[in-house]
């Protein structure tokens, strides 16, 4: 944990989540760091009581405090809202995070052989098709996109936390 901010009014502190695997098997390993949790505890807004006595010369200050929180996870979702209160949970668009595989098959086969076997396959493929006339491997949209995760628009673009 990190506490970026300590200023008389506010608070601001930041969490990291470390994950590292390590298959000695198969020789493989991954490791990754996020920003998991940002606290900010902050003085409520409109919920500060101040009494002033001038004739006892007595002076009562008081000031209720709230804790958000924002958590991120790698599935690309981040959940807002008050510490200790029910949270929101937004998801992100979805975004490939890794344009390549992280671990690499343990059977590689060479791209001329590859290259061979796929046209050949595709010509198969073509000549079923062109003889029925009908894909046989056609589905419907909403049978292709229920495994697709949810994605809902970000109501606002910047995610940071607001500044006292």
């Amino acid at each position: 944990m990190i506490c970026l901010s300590r200023s008389p009014t506010s608070y601001l502190v930041n969490s990291y989540s470390d994950v590292k695997e390590i298959n000695e098997k198969q020789k493989e390993s991954f490791e990754a760091t996020w920003l998991d949790t940002v606290m900010e505890t902050r003085p409520d807004q409109k919920t500060s009581l101040f009494e002033n006595d001038s004739l006892k010369r007595e002076t009562h200050e008081q000031k209720k405090w709230a804790h958000f929180v924002v958590r991120r996870n790698p599935d690309q979702s981040i959940r807002v809202g008050r510490l200790g209160g029910t949270m929101q949970k937004y998801q992100l668009p979805y975004k490939s995070i890794l344009p390549l595989p992280i671990f690499v098959p343990t059977h590689v086969i060479p791209q001329r052989e590859l290259k061979g076997s796929l046209e050949l396959e595709n010509e198969t493929k073509f000549d079923r098709v062109s003889q029925s006339g009908i894909c046989s491997m056609k589905r419907e949209v909403s049978e292709i996109t229920k495994d697709m995760p949810p994605i809902i628009r970000p109501t606002r673009q910047d995610f940071r936390a607001s500044r006292a």
